[in-house]
């Protein structure tokens, strides 16, 4: 197997289907793209300034921003956070098989991988939920320069819009029920009913 890019490499290994919303299929707390246990995927949002309750594991986090948690991680400890001992058998093995692969660039496209561009969060709008840290979005250091298809920054917009439903779906449906109620004793109780004759 080539690959292309580090994030490519560890996705394939820790997640094959490539679907973000994934959570470890051997019952441990690992969830997303790159297979983030929750201590670990916090550690990194926050210092991105991305809000870890509106995204507390990377599986509630849409791409886009788990591709910048990643870059974050490769930054401070290369592949370190997938390579420690029993984490990832295979993705080792393959590592000491092509003791290369451990120098591509983060993302496919890119010579450095993260980079001092525009960012994947455009002008001033950040996708990780907080301020955005004074990097990300801003051109900073720490921004993850996106290569993506236009269906692909969709499908992200996509998730977080999900992501927000499931959040709010629950509360606006306990305030229509409230207002049914409420409409129900006003007409049951209300003072304005015709007297009995």
């Amino acid at each position: 197997m080539a690959f292309s890019s580090l994030a490519e490499l560890v996705a394939n290994f820790e997640n094959p289907t490539g679907n973000p919303s994934l959570h470890n299929q051997q019952g441990g707390t690992a969830s997303g793209l790159y297979q983030f246990v929750p201590s670990t995927w916090r550690r990194y949002l926050s210092q991105l300034g991305g809000d870890t309750s509106l995204y507390p594991t990377a599986a509630s986090a849409p791409a886009d921003v788990q591709n910048q948690v990643f870059a974050q991680a490769v930054s401070q400890r290369g592949l370190g956070d997938w390579t420690c001992p029993n984490c990832d058998p295979a993705l080792n093995s393959y590592l000491a098989s092509n003791p290369s692969a451990a120098s591509l660039p983060v993302f496919s496209g890119s010579a450095q991988g993260v980079s001092g561009g525009a960012g994947a969060s455009g002008v001033g709008d950040s996708p990780l939920g907080g301020d955005g840290g004074a990097s990300v979005g801003a051109g900073g250091p720490q921004s993850v320069t996106q290569t993506g298809s236009l269906a692909d920054k969709a499908g992200g917009w996509f998730n977080a819009l999900g992501t927000w439903f499931a959040k709010i779906a629950p509360r606006a449906v306990l305030f229509v029920v409230a207002v049914l109620l409420l409409l129900g004793a006003f007409y049951l109780f209300g003072t304005n009913r015709a007297p009995s004759t």
